[in-house]
């Protein structure tokens, strides 16, 4: 959305449709792919901060709250906006799932497509 938000705002795209699994706080009237008659396909794109593995828990604790605490600020909040940029802040943990189920589902996706490392 970052790069076809502010052409859509403008009229010169038409949104047909938002591939998240839920539709977009930016653009709460364009309907996700499932409800456009491609159901079970979804791509949630996100950022995040990873450190070396074995960063002491009581670290990834102190730098989750504190980025939470940022992710919370109005000024960060509207900059993200501006961005089409829904922060999502969260623990740890779930943020390893959701990396874990994103090699999942893409790996999943590249053998169906026959797609093999080089």
């Amino acid at each position: 959305m970052q790069t076809s938000g502010p052409l859509i705002k403008a009229g010169k795209l038409k949104a047909l449709a938002v591939a998240s699994s839920r539709p977009s706080p930016h653009m709460p009237d364009v309907p996700t792919l499932s409800e456009s008659g491609l159901p079970g396909f979804t791509f949630e794109p996100w950022f995040g901060i990873l450190g070396p593995a074995g960063l002491p828990e009581g670290i990834v604790a102190r730098l989750n709250a504190e980025i939470t605490v940022v992710m919370a600020d109005p000024e960060v909040l509207e900059a993200m906006k501006v961005q089409y940029l829904t922060p999502t802040p969260g623990t740890a943990a779930a943020f390893a799932e959701t990396i874990r189920n994103d090699m999942a589902y893409w790996a999943a996706s590249a053998q169906a497509a026959g797609v093999t490392p080089e």
